[in-house]
């Protein structure tokens, strides 16, 4: 509509300024005398050139010097020079000759107001956009606010804690409202789901701790009988290794539901590192002797305390995961080093060790549930670090993983107990 309108205007001026060369040439030749020779000079803006033509014979009765050098055909009505544009206007006198006028008027002016009407119209045609683009806004977001509820509540809605609370649409239109109502029964299903499953662990976790307890003490009772043959007291010794870990699996299944339903409680107290951290390395002493690991272990400086503060129970089985980690992704005959540092305000532990060759874990996936670096897929259920990760969130320390061609690097930082 704006470039028709554009258009339009455009063939006005046109023609306008084409009117008024025709005027004044018409103007020109009604002064022009040719016997007695009379012809009049330009006046203000004004060029022209008079020509006139009699049988064979042509007479140039005037030249302006501006358009001296145009070259035209006998067919040209109109003409543009430079600056300038005109008009070839014919008359013929009383005595049967012709006379052709020239004339000229600088162009610029009106081509200054075709420019600008130009850019009129590019900027109504920009500022139309913008308001019609406002305004759609405007009414889309009208109507895709109960769309946009469903999509926040959709993406706040965690499975693992049961947190799907229902969505509240105050939409009038029907399939909105069907959409709301579906999403609310699907949250409602996935709910009920995620608590049986967190229910049923909690369940099975619990029932098969108390037959494995028993196991446990039985056979280190077995174990402590000298009399034992060696053949039977590896095969003991084999069996108290697999309890032990059955045992460390349902605990971490347990710890795992008691976190996604959010039960898990934190009572922070004063926690000696010196302490805590030689009781887990002596706890794995069995399994470091199997692969021939050496735990190396530094305090920092010695004369400080390394006193936490931190739930000593949780702290406990997050070092005891990650010293477990540690040495199951060693080499046999390999390195785990421990580094203890006491700050200021925080103490800040690192556990490092180089990783097996045909291992390389998935930085980006070593937090999650389940998650086993190949090829030790089956040691395990896969949920170290997720309980440590969880667990130190908890707890408000800051845990981070990072590897460096095959050196795994995992660094903890706890405030300090004051």
């Amino acid at each position: 509509m704006s470039l028709l309108i554009y258009v339009s205007f455009r063939k006005q001026l046109n023609d306008g300024f084409s009117d008024q060369l025709k005027a004044g040439a018409a103007v020109v030749s009604s002064k022009v005398n040719i016997n007695p020779r009379i012809v009049p000079l330009p006046h203000g803006n004004e060029s022209f050139t008079i020509v006139y033509s009699d049988n064979d014979r042509q007479d140039t009765l005037y030249a302006d010097d501006k358009l001296r050098s145009l070259q035209l055909n006998d067919s040209d009505s109109t003409f543009s020079y430079g600056l300038f544009r005109g008009v070839v206007f014919t008359a013929y006198p009383d005595n049967s000759g012709t006379l052709k006028v020239l004339y000229a008027l600088p162009a610029d002016g009106i081509e200054r107001r075709i420019n600008l009407l130009l850019m009129l119209v590019f900027a109504g045609i920009v500022i139309g956009c913008l308001l019609a683009a406002l305004l759609a806004y405007k009414i889309s977001g009208r109507i895709l606010k109960p769309v946009m509820q469903v999509i926040q509540k959709a993406n706040n809605t965690d499975i693992r804690t049961a947190n799907t609370g229902r969505i509240i649409s105050g939409a009038e239109d029907t399939e909105l409202l069907e959409l709301s109502d579906s999403f609310n029964r699907m949250l409602e299903r996935i709910s009920e789901q995620s608590q049986r499953r967190s229910a049923f662990f909690a369940s099975a976790s619990h029932e098969l701790r108390t037959p494995l307890s028993v196991m446990q003490t039985r056979l280190q009772v077995m174990l402590q009988d000298k009399d034992q043959a060696g053949e039977d007291r590896s095969f003991l010794s084999g069996q108290l290794a697999e309890v032990k870990r059955l045992t460390k699996m349902v605990n971490d299944f347990l710890l795992m539901t008691e976190l996604q339903q959010g039960s898990v409680s934190v009572l922070k107290q004063e926690v000696n590192l010196t302490e805590m951290i030689p009781e887990i390395i002596a706890a794995y002493r069995q399994k470091t002797v199997e692969k021939a690991v050496k735990i190396e272990m530094v305090f920092a400086p010695q004369e400080s305390d390394f006193l936490v503060n931190a739930d000593a129970g949780k702290l406990r089985v997050m070092l005891s995961n990650l010293l477990d980690n540690a040495i199951k992704y060693s080499p046999d005959a390999g390195q785990v080093h421990l580094s203890c540092v006491s700050g200021a305000d925080d103490c800040v532990l690192s556990f490092s060790n180089t990783i097996r060759q045909d291992i390389h874990p998935d930085m980006a996936a070593i937090a999650r549930e389940f998650y086993h670096a190949k090829p030790l897929a089956g040691e395990g259920l896969g949920l170290g670090l997720w309980i440590t990760y969880a667990l130190a969130e908890m707890q408000e320390m800051v845990i981070t993983a990072t590897m460096e061609e095959q050196l795994f690097k995992v660094v903890l930082i706890m405030d300090r107990a004051t």
